[in-house]
């Protein structure tokens, strides 16, 4: 089972739009704004059963999760957990190679005092 590396640090979205902005040279709201058509250009796509791929970055896409059987631990009776869609990510292996070795670079500096 996958840990998370660090629990409590989140970058949620307004300090996303607000490093966006500090890479486009332009204000924050303009940020906030192009993050929101992005999240409804993704949740479009997702809801006609398209993928979006970007290249060297990874895939967004749905995934049934096929009907099964479920139990109540406490009265053992059994029923049905209906099918679902689940969104999810994909990165592409040059990625994840990217993000370990940024992961492992910034442990031994912080490592290093």
């Amino acid at each position: 089972m996958a840990r998370k590396l660090k629990e409590y640090e989140c970058m949620y979205r307004k300090e996303f739009a607000t490093k966006l902005s500090n890479k486009l040279n332009s204000d924050r709201e303009t940020a906030d704004e192009i993050t929101t058509a992005f999240l409804d250009v993704l949740q479009e796509a997702w809801s006609e059963g398209r993928t979006v791929n970007f290249r060297n970055f990874g895939v967004f896409e749905v995934r049934i999760i096929t009907e099964k059987m479920g139990r109540n631990p406490k009265t053992m009776e059994e029923f049905l957990i209906p099918a679902s869609y689940k969104p999810s990510f994909r990165p592409t292996k040059d990625l994840r190679e990217k993000i370990s070795r940024s992961i492992q670079e910034n442990a031994q500096k912080n490592m290093a005092f």
